[in-house]
């Protein structure tokens, strides 16, 4: 795990359960965890194997998806979207 913690915990809890440290992981690898959750979560991860196999598998699968190349989605899916969901159908005319 990258940035492991160093010296004492900050005050608080800094027991995160497995299920906390899993919903905390997206944010962890966008790197928008603050300093005292960012060390919780290492805390956690790097005791826990089962947490750390799960953050590097899901790294592993988002540096997969983003290396698909990207299509732009067919005309009638865009069609039958904006007819299903009009509230968010100016979304789907940005971003090829």
């Amino acid at each position: 795990m990258a940035d492991k913690p160093l010296g004492m915990p900050p005050s608080g809890d800094r027991h995160l359960s497995c299920q906390k440290v899993k919903q905390m992981s997206s944010e962890y690898l966008e790197g928008t965890l603050g300093p005292k959750r960012l060390w919780e979560f290492n805390y956690h991860a790097e005791r826990c194997k089962g947490c750390d196999t799960f953050v590097s598998s899901l790294r592993a699968t988002i540096r997969a998806l983003n290396s698909l190349p990207h299509q732009k989605a067919p005309e009638e899916l865009k069609r039958r979207l904006r007819e299903q969901y009009p509230e968010g159908s100016n979304n789907l005319n940005t971003g090829g």
